[in-house]
């Protein structure tokens, strides 16, 4: 059980996050570095950090359903269950979730 002063600790160093990713995002869209956006997305969970992380990679995986899915297999399977790494895998490499442009990608 999370105290008051807990919570604002949290709260705290949420809105500090979020206030380093939004000068990132205005110091990237100045064109001074290769890259014109943050690259690594904030994640709350460790699905979306998945998705955030592959993304990153393929980003036709940006919102495709991932976390979701994860969070589905994770209630049944259970969290940081092998299986649901496995059955997560198995549909990203089936284009479930989106198109790749090769069989190699």
């Amino acid at each position: 059980m999370l105290t008051q002063n807990s919570n604002k600790y949290f709260e705290d160093f949420s809105k500090q996050v979020h206030k380093v990713y939004s000068m990132a995002e205005v110091a990237k869209a100045k064109g001074l570095d290769p890259v014109s956006k943050v690259e690594i997305p904030l994640a709350t969970s460790l699905a979306e950090k998945v998705e955030g992380l592959l993304s990153t990679i393929y980003p036709q995986m940006t919102g495709s359903g991932i976390t979701k899915r994860i969070l589905e297999l994770e209630q049944k399977y259970g969290k940081l269950d092998p299986a649901v790494c496995l059955q997560i895998a198995e549909e990203i490499a089936k284009q479930k979730f989106c198109k790749f442009s090769s069989l190699l990608e």
